[in-house]
């Protein structure tokens, strides 16, 4: 008899450990599941657009009121912008053209 309840026993335990493998009977020891991640959202091709129209239309602007201000033709704002690029460009990696000798 009393082997028979320590089998008993035995199955009970190992039924109830393969239904819950954690034999703790605190149900606030159990680890809660990961959460899934949240996708990224995708980017939005006409936002992207938009803000790059928005961009150019004020540096547009902006380079028009220089020009009036300073009084400078087509060719002075080009020499300018130029110069402006080259001033932005790290010295060591700076490409200058020039005109070759004797032309």
């Amino acid at each position: 008899m009393i082997k028979a309840s320590a089998n008993a026993a035995a199955l009970q335990y190992e039924q109830a450990t393969l239904i819950n493998p954690n034999p703790n009977p605190n149900p606030n020891s159990y680890s809660k599941p990961k959460p899934k991640p949240k996708p990224k959202p995708k980017p939005n091709p006409d936002l992207n657009a938009a803000a790059l129209q928005y961009e150019q239309a004020t540096k547009a602007m902006w380079y028009s009121r220089l020009k009036e201000h300073m009084g400078w033709d087509n060719a002075n704002l080009l020499q300018y912008v130029k110069m402006k690029s080259l001033n932005a460009q790290p010295a060591n990696t700076m490409v200058v053209g020039v005109s070759p000798v004797g032309s």
